[in-house]
């Protein structure tokens, strides 16, 4: 079997497991979307290696990407994927792709009765959600991607799938559903035809696209700064200026 067509199958268990695992709290779903951005990444740029898959991000990029602060991204991985056994760090590189992770197998991923349903978008996933005053919160980004991935259901099956009580979910449609970015019909919730368009403005409107201007602009200004440090001002400049000029 050809690396990447054997990275693909690889791929199946962390799938399963972001899918399957009870994610407790507002840490488990921090840990949720740090792991699920993982992924994305394996299946993008991943390489296989002896204990699973190898994903070359800096935790910069890793924590933009999930929506969550570098602070918190270092605990999730430290403090619960890592001693999960879901994650460990690898070596070699260097810069911005020191501390490569690897998305740890065990081999066991050809068993196909196991598919996971509720990522099987991932390879073009829901925007992540954000924490935060007048944000809906992580929560309702693994709701929404229950309904994304399976169509309507009812408040029991989505619970299910979230490996979650439906009593502690019903705040959370609630609040989606008086936002618009769910619709109810009796007992059965679903996607609008339009909610890409509406959960746009309401990033827009709640700040969420704002905070990942000022994220970037921070992580930028980071970047350089260590980049000064490493290999000088004047090749940084090159560096910036080409990146500038690749962006036109």
């Amino acid at each position: 079997m050809r690396e990447k067509q054997r990275g693909v199958v690889m791929l199946e268990e962390p799938r399963r497991r972001a899918s399957a695992r009870p994610w407790r709290g507002k840490e488990g779903f921090t840990d949720r979307d740090v792991y699920r951005t993982l992924i994305e990444e394996a299946q993008e740029h991943g390489s296989v290696c002896e204990d699973g898959i190898r994903v070359s991000i800096s935790v910069r990029e890793l924590s933009r990407r999930a929506r969550i602060s570098r602070r918190s991204t270092l605990r999730s991985l430290n403090d619960r994927l890592i001693p999960a056994g879901l994650v460990k760090r690898s070596t070699g590189g260097w810069g911005e792709t020191s501390g490569t992770l690897i998305l740890l197998t065990n081999g066991n991923s050809s068993d196909s009765r196991q598919h996971s349903t509720v990522l099987d978008n991932i390879s073009n996933p829901i925007p992540k959600f954000r924490w935060g005053s007048g944000k809906l919160g992580k929560l309702s980004g693994a709701v929404i991607e229950t309904l994304h991935a399976s169509g309507p259901c009812t408040r029991p099956e989505i619970a299910k799938a979230l490996g979650r009580k439906s009593r502690d979910i019903k705040s959370t449609l609630n609040r989606l559903v008086a936002s618009g970015l769910v619709e109810r019909d009796g007992d059965t919730y679903s996607l609008p035809a339009n909610f890409e368009g509406l959960l746009e403005e309401r990033f827009l409107s709640d700040g969420t696209l704002e905070t990942d201007r000022k994220h970037k602009e921070l992580y930028e200004k980071e970047r350089e700064a260590y980049l000064r440090n490493v290999i000088g001002e004047e090749e940084v400049r090159t560096r910036t200026s080409k990146e500038r000029d690749d962006d036109i």
